[in-house]
C-alpha cells in the first residue's frame, strides 16, 4: 500500500516485511508494532478506512506522488 504513495523502503528478501513494518510505524501509518502486526490477518473496513486518511493526511502535507500521478 505505501508503494501507492511513492515510499519503497530499503529491503531484501529477507527483511522486508521488517523493513516495511518499521518504515509504516516510523511514518504513523499503524500503532502496531513488530510483535504486534500481524500481516497475514485481513484488515477491517475500519482499519482500511483510518489507513486511507493517514496516507492521504500523509500525501497532502509531504506532496509525494499519487495513485493518479502513478497512472499517467
Amino acid at each position: 500500500m505505501m508503494k501507492s504513495i511513492c515510499i519503497h523502503p530499503v529491503t531484501n528478501a529477507f527483511n522486508w516485511e521488517t523493513k516495511v513494518i518499521q518504515k509504516a510505524m516510523e511514518l504513523g501509518f499503524t500503532v502496531k508494532n513488530l510483535d504486534t502486526f500481524e500481516p497475514d490477518r485481513p484488515l477491517t473496513t475500519q482499519e482500511m478506512y483510518i489507513i486511507t486518511q493517514r496516507f492521504d493526511k500523509y500525501t497532502q502535507q509531504n506532496k509525494t506522488c499519487s495513485i493518479t500521478e502513478q497512472l499517467k
